[in-house]
């Protein structure tokens, strides 16, 4: 169960991350504030969980790096299909 809530968290993790950004450079300041303060409880949530135990369990490792890799993913997707509705 645990590693499917820390590849959750890294993934929601990088969605907000790209999120933030579109909202950054549309002078949305408060709603990129908002966006980094989720960040930051994401980030550390999977952090201190990769962290518990590391050195004997490397797939938390695994998943954090696929979670990373997918959420690049979904947020890149995202990404596109907001600069679709804007133009």
């Amino acid at each position: 169960m645990i590693y499917i809530l820390i590849f959750l968290a890294k993934c929601i993790e990088n969605i907000l991350s790209t999120i933030r950004i579109i909202e950054l450079s549309k002078n949305k300041i408060l709603r990129s504030a908002i966006l980094n303060a989720l960040i930051a409880l994401t980030w550390i949530y999977s952090t201190v969980n990769i962290v518990i135990d590391i050195g004997n369990n490397v797939l938390k490792i695994v998943v954090f790096v696929l979670g990373c890799f997918i959420g690049s993913i979904i947020g890149s997707i995202i990404d596109n299909k907001i600069n679709k509705k804007t133009s």
